[in-house]
């Protein structure tokens, strides 16, 4: 069955055709989309020979999907946290699709949905640390994506993480650090490394297809001592605001540029570029006491 082009169609169909007056159905049993295979499919044309005619298909899959580049290029255009997995691995529960498509003009579909995660993983970069054991509910609809409070291990703690689709299709996740996590390491830094201790953080990162993507990391360190000379000592109870910015270009090429902040103290500025699996690091500048800009081009002093 296929109910618009350009959308995966569903094969394989069990079921049965059902007339009733103006109306069709479509109810079966077992099916494929996306050589997924469905337990249930249905779908509806309201009135035959009146009106707009809507194909209403609601789709619960028994095995988990798998997205990859030979997808249909509408399924793969409109899935909404293809910017921020790039490799994904785990259990999921089965995810819930329903679609309102008008036929003659499809691009106004409705779309609602979720997608539960069951003890997956996923990397944002090949050469960045995943994020494993991660579990909660995705919603999405046609425009976009909300998850509240899904938990996570990153850097060998505990994470939560919020992701919700804002203006012209840009996402953006926020990352935090549970605060019983934060006394455990604290506690725990006291003991094995006195005088250094544990900050609060938080993460954020933002992107849209064919946009950079944009990894922000900040801490104002307090809860942190150093025991270092000018500017750079500090007591647990100071501040030291921190700054940690990734900004990784669509390509081709493929670039990043990495800025780091300390307070008014250190201002470094990276630029790389990608080679093979992993980063070359193209030029870059560390200032103290004031602001790091790069040479005007590669190479220059």
């Amino acid at each position: 069955m296929r109910y618009a082009d350009g959308w995966p169609q569903a094969s394989g169909i069990s079921g049965d055709l059902i007339f009733e007056g103006k109306s069709m159905r479509i109810v079966a049993s077992k099916a494929a989309v996306l050589d997924v295979r469905a337990s249930s499919v249905r779908a509806g044309i309201p009135d035959l020979f009146h009106g707009d005619v809507r194909v209403g298909v609601e789709f619960r899959a028994e095995t988990r999907p798998a997205i990859s580049s030979g997808s249909s290029p509408k399924a793969r255009d409109e899935d909404p946290g293809r910017h921020h997995r790039k490799h994904e691995r785990g259990r999921r529960r089965p995810p819930r699709l329903q679609l309102d498509i008008p036929i003659r003009n499809p691009e106004t579909f409705k779309l609602a949905g979720e997608y539960q995660l069951l003890d997956n993983e996923i990397r944002t970069d090949s050469d960045a640390p995943p994020f494993s054991h991660l579990n909660g509910r995705l919603e999405f609809t046609e425009s976009g994506i909300t998850a509240r409070m899904l938990s996570a291990r990153f850097l060998g703690g505990p994470v939560t993480i919020s992701v919700a689709t804002r203006a012209a299709g840009r996402s953006r996740s926020t990352l935090t650090e549970p605060q019983a996590r934060r006394r455990s390491r604290a506690s725990g830094a006291r003991r094995c490394c006195a005088g250094l201790g544990a900050a609060a953080w938080q993460a954020t990162i933002t992107g849209a297809r064919g946009r950079p993507v944009t990894l922000i990391v900040q801490s104002q360190l307090t809860g942190v001592a150093a025991d270092l000379p000018p500017p750079l000592g500090k007591t647990a109870v100071e501040p030291m605001p921190l700054k940690v910015e990734r900004v990784i270009s669509p390509g081709p090429p493929r670039t990043d540029t990495i800025k780091v902040s300390l307070a008014r103290t250190v201002d470094a500025t990276i630029q790389r570029r990608r080679e093979g699996a992993g980063y070359v690091v193209d030029r870059g500048v560390i200032s103290l006491n004031g602001p790091a800009v790069l040479p005007s081009a590669k190479g220059s002093p």
